[in-house]
């Protein structure tokens, strides 16, 4: 009877030298990718987050005008107006957004008489001007026919605002 030696199978200290280094060096490229991904995403404060942030705003302010039925009051920088009853109440709804005219300060919604929320946290400028139709009748009544928004939410420095066109479906009354 031959009996052979069993033979170990096994790893020479070789070949896990160079395992490990092409483990090291495979870790590495895929942290340097996670880190250089992870500078593309624009911060919060950047400029084109800041950009963003100002379109959607005004995108949001739009959709509420489009269908303001009356304008309770108008100026630079702010606008409060009603539109058709949203909530089930039977009770139009008073919508109000405003700006302090301070840098820095936030732009401001008011939804009826609830607390006001932040719809930008950080207005550099805000300008709202209006295209007011006048019918002159028995009496003459004022109508809005559209709105300019100059939003700009950028940083000191990078200044870049967002101007969008409202053209108000319902041309409500301006009291």
């Amino acid at each position: 009877m031959n009996q052979g030696r069993a033979t170990c199978r096994g790893f020479t200290l070789i070949e896990v030298l160079v395992s490990t280094a092409i483990a090291t060096i495979l870790f590495g490229a895929i942290g340097s990718c996670i880190m250089i991904a992870s500078k593309a995403y624009p911060s919060q404060n950047s400029p084109l987050a800041r950009a963003v942030e100002a379109a959607q705003a005004a995108e949001f302010m739009s959709a509420d005008l489009r269908y303001a039925k009356t304008v309770v009051s108008g100026s630079a920088k702010s606008l409060v107006f009603t539109v058709a009853d949203r909530t089930g109440d039977n009770v139009d709804e008073v919508i109000g957004y405003m700006w302090s005219g301070t840098a820095g300060d936030p732009l401001q919604r008011l939804f009826n008489s609830a607390a006001t929320e932040n719809v930008v946290d950080s207005v550099q400028s805000l300008k709202l001007q209006y295209d007011i139709r006048s019918v002159t009748g028995t009496t003459t009544r004022k109508y809005l026919d559209r709105v300019l928004i100059e939003l700009d939410a950028g940083l000191k420095g990078t200044s870049r605002a967002m101007r969008q066109g409202v053209l108000v479906i319902s041309t409500p009354e301006v009291q």
